[in-house]
């Protein structure tokens, strides 16, 4: 994975510390999204039906803003990080 942050006037252990934090983040969004598929895929009752799908788009848009997040900060993530921890299989 490539080491390249952007200098936003943040120390070089503050931008490890925020690289860090916002994979971490997307590792934890993309366990979401799995957890909430999971869940749809397991449910008959409508009601609960209906939360699965509510988790599984939040979970989405939580990781969709992350990914920005990522750009903001200079974040650069390469395509073989992305297979190995599933960022792409997720959203299909």
């Amino acid at each position: 994975m490539s080491e390249k942050v952007i200098d936003l006037g943040f120390s070089k252990k503050e931008q490890k510390r925020i690289k860090q934090e916002v994979l971490q983040s997307i590792d934890k969004a993309l366990a979401d999204i799995e957890a909430a598929e999971s869940f749809f895929q397991n449910t008959t009752d409508s009601k609960l039906i209906e939360v699965a799908i509510f988790y599984k788009m939040a979970a989405i848009t939580r990781y969709e803003y992350l990914l920005k997040q990522a750009k903001v900060h200079g974040i650069v993530i390469d395509a073989d990080y992305m297979l190995q921890k599933g960022f792409i299989r997720a959203l299909e």
